[in-house]
């Protein structure tokens, strides 16, 4: 590591440390340079934020795969990508007006959202009572599930239709229990449509940028001509 890398990576570790984050797991010494590259490359309108994104990615699917993205890895982690960025942002010619502010909106707006394309999502608390809490949820939304037995949301809508109209007291009861299993089925239908959109338009941006890329005029005219089809283009 040169000798700048080395000052800047301990001015990040000062800020994290600075921030008084308690029995954190570690990263490793490759997992810390991927965030902290990857935050200079977002800082940097010049660089290459794909790659940024990438590197922070590759970062934490290391940690994930390893079982040790805790909450409180994933804050170590998040401060460590602000701290690099506001000292990346600092050493331009022209900072933001506010560098902590638009590091937590970097974060926030660009990769957290990049990491949920690839299931990389911020484990929850382990605070007091957190967990109970989740055990909860989690047995209302099996027996949520068990409920609907199988039906769509259009088809437990149909069931409790049927029910508000024979307007018995039992009837009614029923039907309000199916509320939840309503409510559970459209979250898990809306997120994997969510989850197979983002894989497409991943795999969009990716060929697009490959065909941007060559010099080959053919290809390029071919790949405008399918698109139209699919997107026509205002005029």
């Amino acid at each position: 590591m040169s000798k700048a890398k080395t000052v800047v990576a301990d001015a990040v570790g000062a800020v994290v440390n600075g921030d008084a984050v308690q029995a954190v797991p570690s990263w490793s010494e490759i997992q810390s340079s991927l965030i902290q590259g990857g935050a200079e490359l977002m800082c940097d309108a010049l660089g290459d934020q794909a790659k940024g994104l990438d590197q922070i990615k590759d970062a934490f699917a290391m940690a994930f795969s390893a079982g040790v993205l805790t909450y409180d890895l994933w804050e170590d982690g998040r401060k460590r990508y602000e701290a690099a960025f506001i000292l990346r942002c600092s050493a331009q010619a022209k900072p933001p007006v506010d560098p902590s502010n638009s590091a937590n909106s970097s974060w926030l707006q660009t990769v957290v959202p990049f990491l949920k394309m690839y299931q990389l999502i911020k484990p929850k608390s382990a605070e007091a009572g957190s967990v109970e809490r989740a055990k909860r949820r989690e047995a209302e939304k099996a027996k949520a599930v068990a409920v609907a037995n199988g039906r769509s949301v259009e088809e437990l809508k149909e069931a409790q239709l049927a029910l508000y109209r024979t307007a018995t007291p039992e009837a009614i009861a029923e039907a309000k229990t199916l509320d939840k299993s309503i409510e559970v089925i459209e979250k898990d239908t809306k997120k994997e449509a969510d989850g197979r959109l983002s894989v497409l338009k991943k795999g969009l941006r990716d060929l697009v940028s490959e065909v941007c890329k060559t010099e080959n005029e053919m290809v390029i005219a071919d790949a405008i001509v399918a698109l139209k089809q699919f997107v026509p283009v205002k005029s």
